[in-house]
């Protein structure tokens, strides 16, 4: 657990630049602001009325900016759900494999690059593979009890409300996987039920919005969102049907090996794999690969979707290796050499968090925070109109314009030229070329990585 903080914490030592997770935190500050807990909001001229997510997957985050008054807090919150998931998966692969099982397991998981890369993030991923993967873990070992399915449903409710339908992808793999071992009519009828039930507070918010509050949600994201997403209709994104198993082929190391490891030796007899362990593996291999299919179903996708799917498979690969590694480590010494290692590793990590070496594995830092942070600071402030000019909305620089700034860009497709003096615009390159001269009273201040700081005068 403390090496896998020390991997979270590692890029936060750098400057990030990450379009979601700016978007969502300037969201998180106006809610803040505002108060209005049901009516999100982005910017005035931007998606005023946000609803491509509800509203309740932002609530943890406003919290935490409301009792620290700081937005520096965002990134720890979203470490310490990544942290807990990595707990999790330690503590369901003891219970199904062992020590050795939850080590691996563990350590698979938080030595992902994507994983410990993109989960100290204001994103909604990392609650949402938290809160998931807590619906999924009573039915990946022992008895299902009625107790474990209200823990099942009770955790796929609060996901779908944190992300849609996403909350219900593992849940669902989990029934289907756990269903084709049990293949009792009774555990169907359990599992759908399950189901239904996690869809109950999501569907009372929906049919109230609908009914009494003029359908804003509703419409913006059952209609545009949801079903847009399914449809194909919104064109973002990639609409390759076997994406997600490509996703994870491209960022799911080091494990993606021992995954194919342990599915192979869950279909194979091995004299080193127990029955009962068999079992189980196969049990974890079905709910992967059900998962990653049910993932396949969505029109639109992205990368991210994909990273619900990693507990499973780091929990999966963690348990196949368990025999093996026990084999090994049965001998005093070879333990206590890997707990040095172990110590001498997370201390490795430490230090090069603590050093600042995490900021190497981010991209180079934006032109808003480096060539044109002096100007902004110096000429614009919250009240000041700031145009953002190129031929489509340029999402990642209104982001970090309106994150790191706190300023409100306007897009315009060319510099408006009823603009008051005093306005600034960041002008892409392509369009400031294909000005023959620029607008009246409009001048070049700086030109920087694909970008011209254009100032209004009076």
């Amino acid at each position: 657990m403390v090496l896998a903080a020390g991997l979270l914490v590692a890029p936060m030592w750098g400057h990030v630049d990450d379009t979601d997770a700016q978007l969502y935190q300037v969201i998180i500050r106006h809610l803040v602001r505002d108060h209005r807990w049901l009516k999100l909001s982005y910017l005035p001229t931007l998606h005023p009325q946000f609803r491509e997510h509800l509203p309740f997957g932002f609530w943890p985050g406003a919290l935490c900016v409301r009792l620290l008054h700081t937005e520096r807090c965002l990134p720890l919150l979203g470490a310490l759900w990544s942290l807990l998931t990595v707990g999790l998966v330690g503590w369901e692969a003891r219970r199904i494999g062992g020590w050795w099982a939850a080590v691996s397991s563990m350590g698979l998981l938080a030595f992902n690059e994507t994983f410990f890369r993109y989960g100290a993030r204001a994103r909604l991923d990392p609650l949402l593979i938290l809160l998931s993967f807590t619906s999924a873990v009573p039915l990946l070992g022992g008895p299902v009890t009625k107790f474990k399915w209200i823990k099942a449903a009770l955790g796929a409710s609060l996901s779908v409300l944190v992300k849609g339908p996403f909350g219900l992808v593992l849940l669902s793999a989990a029934v289907l996987a756990r269903g084709l071992q049990e293949r009792k009519r009774s555990f169907w009828a359990k599992g759908i039920a399950a189901l239904c039930a996690a869809l109950i507070p999501i569907s009372i918010f929906l049919l109230v919005d609908k009914l009494w509050w003029g359908g804003a949600w509703w419409n913006g994201y059952v209609r545009e969102q949801l079903l847009a997403s399914a449809s194909g209709h919104r064109v973002d994104g990639t609409d390759g049907f076997f994406f997600p198993f490509l996703s994870i082929a491209g960022r799911f190391w080091p494990g993606l090996p021992l995954v194919g490891w342990a599915v192979w030796n869950a279909w194979r007899p091995s004299p080193r794999v127990a029955a009962d362990l068999r079992v189980s593996l196969r049990l974890l291999s079905l709910s992967a690969i059900f998962s990653l299919l049910i993932l396949c179903l969505p029109h639109r996708k992205w990368w991210n979707h994909e990273l619900i799917a990693y507990p499973v498979l780091a929990l999966l690969a963690g348990v196949g290796s368990q025999p093996w590694l026990s084999a090994f480590f049965h001998l005093k010494h070879r333990i206590a050499v890997a707990a040095v290692a172990g110590c001498l590793l997370t201390a490795s990590v430490w230090t090069l968090t603590l050093t600042g070496m995490g900021r190497h594995l981010l991209p180079a830092p934006c032109v808003v925070s480096t060539d044109f942070s002096l100007a902004l600071s110096r000429l614009a402030s919250h009240s000041t109109p700031v145009f953002e000019v190129s031929a489509e909305p340029d999402w990642q620089i209104i982001a970090e314009l309106a994150a790191e700034k706190n300023l409100e860009p306007i897009w315009r497709a060319a510099l408006p030229v009823e603009a008051p003096p005093g306005s600034i615009a960041l002008v892409n390159d392509q369009t400031f070329d294909s000005f023959r001269k620029l607008p009246l009273r409009w001048a070049l201040i700086r030109r920087a990585a694909g970008w011209a700081l254009c100032e209004k005068n009076s």
